[in-house]
């Protein structure tokens, strides 16, 4: 948007194109380095909230439970035959 902005505004005021160009990419390159730094410091607030909510609300599952899907409430294990539909006693 700056590159763009001072494009235009430098050939409105009837600079040179040299001129033009150098004052553009000065531009560019200095409001990258700002939105650098500004992304960086909100991915790190972003980043520092969602490690504070991972410390107030844990997930507390046992063990066992992390390593058996089926020790786990009200789930179902199906055979991998009968979840594709590729049964031999289907006749398929």
């Amino acid at each position: 948007m700056a590159f763009a902005a001072a494009l235009v505004l430098g050939w409105a005021a009837g600079n040179e194109m040299g001129e033009i160009l150098r004052r553009a990419i000065i531009a560019l390159v200095c409001c990258w380095l700002i939105g650098l730094g500004v992304g960086s410091v909100a991915q790190r607030a972003v980043q520092d909230r969602i490690d504070e909510y991972k410390r107030q609300h844990p997930i507390e599952m046992e063990e066992d439970k992390e390593a058996d899907p089926a020790a786990l409430p009200d789930a179902e294990v199906e055979p991998v035959a009968e979840a594709l539909n590729t049964s031999p006693n289907r006749g398929n």
